[in-house]
């Protein structure tokens, strides 16, 4: 099957236009689904029990872990 020069910049384009389209809305679905309140509840747990326990090198791990996740999804999204 042929296809033209200008034809197969057209059907490339269409198809990049409608691959960005369904990115976004999965993008944007996901970043709906997120339970940012039971990830809060989780960290507060965490946190309590560390410093109940004096566990200082755990306690810089949850936070270095709650900062990335942050990072990770402001990086992608």
């Amino acid at each position: 099957m042929q296809i033209s020069g200008g034809s197969r910049e057209m059907l490339e384009g269409s198809i990049s236009l409608f691959a960005v389209a369904v990115l976004i809305y999965v993008g944007f679905w996901l970043h709906r689904q997120t339970e940012i309140g039971r990830w809060k509840n989780f960290l507060e747990v965490q946190v309590k029990s560390l410093l109940h326990g004096k566990n200082l090198f755990g306690l810089a791990a949850i936070s270095f872990l709650a900062v990335f996740r942050e990072a990770f999804e402001t990086v992608l999204f």
